[in-house]
């Protein structure tokens, strides 16, 4: 359900809260599980890191460029100085995560 507020929201975030009740609900459910592995979703963008903890620079980038867009949404239709500021720490921590802390693997490499 917080999650779903997110969307509606502007500050709110979104991601963390689906992707927690996602963790949740695979970890208890084996159906919901086989069924996020097995989504076009995941395997495009999130196997290659659940197994290797490596990504593709095609995967970081779609993903990059999605957030910020939202981020960006997020961050002219908020009127309040301090959430413009969190937005803007959120960004920063973000780019540093998947350019620093990711590691980044060629196509063929990720593949094998």
């Amino acid at each position: 359900m917080l999650g779903v507020v997110g969307v509606v929201i502007p500050v709110w975030p979104t991601t963390p809260f689906l992707l927690l009740s996602s963790l949740l609900a695979a970890k208890g459910s084996t159906r919901i599980h086989r069924r996020i592995t097995q989504s076009n979703l995941y395997k495009n963008n999130l196997e290659d890191f659940v197994e290797t903890r490596t990504m593709t620079k095609k995967s970081k980038i779609k993903i990059l460029m999605l957030a910020t867009v939202l981020m960006m949404f997020a961050f002219y239709f908020s009127g309040r100085w301090w959430a413009r500021v969190i937005i803007t720490l959120l960004v920063v921590v973000k780019y540093y995560t998947f350019l620093v802390l990711i590691k980044t693997c060629e196509e063929e490499e990720c593949d094998d």
